[in-house]
């Protein structure tokens, strides 16, 4: 039986050992993704190979981003991979498969692209040795949830340079709600998971779920720590394992001392909803209306961002977040995105009370609508991936979702994996989603006035889809209410479901026109009231031969 070691009072999982497929080791682990949803590994460093190498690279990287910055632009993509730069950091994103880098980004200098092919082979043999061993593990092969996330063929590979330009607070922020606190809030990915190989100094935090409270991540300029790395958990590990590994949620900190900058780097196993539309090549010019929130899911405890007045586009929105955030674009799924429209300014977060019970109706769902989506102004987006975040809102006006993507970007320096719209067989699909803690008649109502709003909403006349100008086509509308009741207390407490479905119809009125009126059944006198609405809108031509009740949901449905 092997020993067991640890580092921060926390388990130090050996990486030589899991190769061996050492038993007490692999317990360990699993022991660690199911309290924590992540752990500490001591990396492979026979005779110092790897801290060496390590050393020789950062001297490059280094040298890189000493240079100007106006020499440094000449190598920023368009897209979300290569060189890239905000406000509070600048970082190398690349993908890369067993053979090293793919060319999906704007090619760099000689030098460095020849330490990021190195990087490439080496950290990806790292994970892919850990993802069998974790594929091996009893909960994965018990529970098999295989159809429910499908992995890219390409890891990404992130190297960021934190510039630490603000002195670290005397008092560390209980959560870290924006980028005057921390470098980077604390979220989950949506990945199966990271492996971070190397940290120059102190900054990255991961979160103690059993103690709630924030553990330091190795700094491998010290000595004792110089082969120590970090594994986290994304949320596709937590859904194949329904939920028994938690999604490892982590922040990064400011330095102790100012101007002590950080190089970091950490390679990702990510699904092809992550990737996929970041390698598309359609246009994402989605447009998010003003006097709309946004709630970043994947943010615990984090706070509503508000789209900007006259709306945003998707991709300056997310620069927003990664500035004031910083989580970059590639570090959201679409379903992390919670728009709330605020037809009350006093009452942005109504639903936020009820978002945990919500939730795993929302987090399967990774598809995307037209990608020129704009957002109603005064909704607020929710980051389903950053625990705790408080919700972004739309700008008054509206935004395009491209100027709200950037703004995310921005604001929280999280990058955004996919965009939220997009056209399917056709099909034009749009999302909104509300959380209403009211009687069933006042819920039916204000789902009705919704529905209005968005047939008198910008998006029709934003939108190229013919469909919306056709005078056959037709608004579908179905509506799901599920009540959970619980009727214990404690692990063996049952949960109950009711649910209630409906489906009608609202003619989609030509340009300028008013809507039809449409009718909703009311709820039975003396149903139960029902407190987690999920509604589902979908815009389709009404010679359209789908039929809702067939086929996989998850590809008709953008989002819950």
């Amino acid at each position: 039986m092997s020993s067991k070691q640890s580092f921060n009072n926390h388990t130090l999982v050996n990486f030589d050992k899991l190769l061996l497929g050492d038993s007490s080791e692999i317990n360990h682990l699993q022991n660690e993704f199911e309290s924590h949803g992540w752990c500490f590994i001591r990396l492979p460093n026979k005779h110092g190979e790897l801290t060496n190498k390590l050393n020789e690279i950062q001297t490059i990287l280094s040298a890189f981003f000493a240079r100007s910055q106006y020499e440094k632009s000449q190598y920023e993509s368009f897209n979300a991979f290569g060189y890239s730069h905000v406000g509070h950091k600048e970082g190398i994103k690349v993908l890369i498969d067993q053979n090293g880098l793919k060319n999906f980004h704007h090619r760099l200098s000689n030098d460095v692209e020849q330490a990021l092919q190195y990087l490439a082979i080496s950290i990806y043999n790292l994970t892919n040795v850990l993802k069998n061993v974790m594929f091996k593990m009893p909960v994965f092969t018990q529970n098999p949830n295989d159809n429910m996330v499908e992995l890219s063929p390409f890891g990404m590979l992130d190297i960021v340079n934190y510039f630490n330009k603000k002195p670290a607070p005397k008092k560390q922020p209980k959560v870290g709600l924006n980028t005057d606190e921390v470098n980077c809030v604390p979220h989950f990915d949506p990945g199966l998971f990271s492996l971070s190989i190397l940290s120059t100094c102190e900054g990255l935090q991961l979160h103690d779920q059993l103690q709630d409270k924030w553990i330091d991540g190795p700094n491998n300029s010290e000595l004792d720590q110089h082969s120590i790395g970090v594994i986290w958990l994304g949320e596709a590990a937590s859904i194949l394992t329904k939920n028994r590994f938690k999604s490892g949620i982590h922040r990064v900190v400011y330095s102790d001392v100012i101007h002590k900058s950080r190089l970091t780097i950490w390679q990702e196993i990510c699904t092809k909803a992550q990737i996929d539309p970041l390698i598309s090549k359609k246009d994402n010019s989605i447009f998010i209306p003003n006097n709309t929130n946004i709630r970043m899911i994947n943010q615990p405890n984090s706070v509503p961002l508000r789209i900007r007045s006259g709306g945003e586009n998707l991709n300056n929105f997310m620069r927003r977040v990664e500035n004031d955030r910083g989580l970059s674009i590639s570090k959201v799924a679409p379903h992390h995105f919670k728009m709330i429209s605020n037809s009350n300014d006093n009452n942005d977060d109504s639903d936020d009370d009820n978002d945990d019970s919500d939730d795993d109706n929302d987090d399967q769902y990774t598809q995307q609508q037209k990608n020129t989506n704009f957002l109603p102004g005064g909704a607020s987006v929710t980051m389903k991936n950053q625990p705790n975040s408080l919700p972004f809102q739309i700008q008054s006006g509206g935004e395009t979702m491209n100027n709200f993507i950037r703004r995310v970007e921005n604001e929280r320096g999280l990058s955004i994996t996919s965009t939220i719209d997009k056209i399917v067989n056709g099909v034009t699909h749009t999302r909104f989603v509300g959380t209403i803690s009211n009687n069933d008649e006042v819920v039916l109502m204000r789902i009705l006035q919704v529905l209005h709003s968005l047939l008198l909403s910008p998006i029709g006349s934003q939108t190229t889809n013919n469909s919306l100008r056709d005078e056959n086509a037709q608004l579908k509308i179905q509506l799901q209410v599920q009540k959970d009741v619980n009727n214990a207390i404690g692990p063996s407490a049952i949960s109950t479901s009711i649910a209630l479905s409906t489906t009608t119809t609202i003619a989609v009125p030509q340009p300028g026109a008013a809507p039809q009126s449409a009718i909703v059944p009311q709820p039975a006198a003396g149903r139960v009231s029902f407190q987690n609405i999920v509604h589902k809108v979908i815009l389709q031509n009404r010679h359209d031969d789908c039929d809702d009740n067939q086929g996989d949901n998850r590809g008709r449905f953008s989002s819950y």
